[in-house]
């Protein structure tokens, strides 16, 4: 989220090359559409002065960007449609404070020397704030004993403070936790209700049948209509012998009757 700068156009290299500009919904969101108009037009020069290689300026608002900046601000051409009345008022920086300053709710003073910081988010002053920091610390040109600043730079602030005051910072201000929402429990009062004659006789229906047992069903195997000699044999009921033998008996064949010739 930006909530310090409007606008902010950058040099894409590892896209393979172009300009993209975004700007800034925390700050312009109650803005007029001329100071949207204005921010817009500041980064479209920032992206010409990309594109042409033109500017070499350490801030982006050298000569060129200047020319830019009055040649559009004098322009008098009526058949814009888009011209503002009273034409276009482009600066090098905005006047955005009260927005800025409404993001800012982290502050730090210095033990020595006063000086404070605002800042959007919660990040303790370092010399991490140079403009020439890198992780692997090959954007410092001098020694830290050096009497010089690290990073070459005589108008850092960081360093500057850094080699003439020498204080740290402490933290003044935070944003105040967030409102915890209470859990209030309210008692409830239940009612009872008599119930009807058509319900008394549901609920003994119900009961009768839960309370009956339920003999689960026997499925009929799926037999053969086929069969064979020596199975029906094996179907045959047993019978006792006299002797109490179990043995299987064996029925009498029935023989034949002769008929009469």
């Amino acid at each position: 989220m930006m909530t310090k700068c409007a606008g902010m156009c950058e040099w894409r290299v590892r896209q393979g090359g172009g300009v993209q500009i975004r700007l800034s919904p925390s700050l312009l969101q109650y803005r007029s559409n001329t100071d949207v108009k204005e921010t817009l037009l500041h980064e479209m020069i920032h992206a010409q002065c990309f594109l042409d290689h033109s500017e070499t300026s350490r801030d982006g608002h050298g000569e060129v960007f200047q020319a830019h900046m009055r040649r559009i601000n004098n322009h008098r051409n009526p058949s814009d449609p888009f011209r503002p009345f009273g034409g276009y008022r482009i600066t090098v920086y905005h006047s955005f404070i009260d927005e800025v300053r409404h993001f800012q709710v982290h502050s730090w003073k210095c033990s020595r020397c006063s000086h404070e910081i605002r800042r959007s988010m919660n990040r303790v002053p370092s010399e991490k704030d140079c403009r020439a920091y890198r992780k692997d610390l090959s954007g410092w040109k001098y020694a830290l004993s050096s009497p010089r600043n690290r990073c070459g730079d005589r108008r850092c602030y960081v360093h500057n403070h850094m080699r003439l005051c020498g204080g740290a910072y402490v933290r003044t201000s935070e944003p105040p936790e967030p409102k915890r929402r209470k859990t209030t429990t309210t008692s409830t009062t239940t009612t009872t209700k008599t119930p009807t004659a058509r319900k008394k006789r549901n609920n003994t229906t119900t009961r009768n049948i839960t309370s009956r047992r339920v003999t689960p069903r026997r499925t009929a195997r799926s037999t053969n209509t086929t069969t064979t000699e020596g199975t029906r044999a094996a179907r045959r009921p047993r019978r006792q012998a006299p002797d109490g033998d179990s043995r299987r008996v064996q029925r009498p064949r029935s023989t034949p009757t002769p008929t009469p010739t």
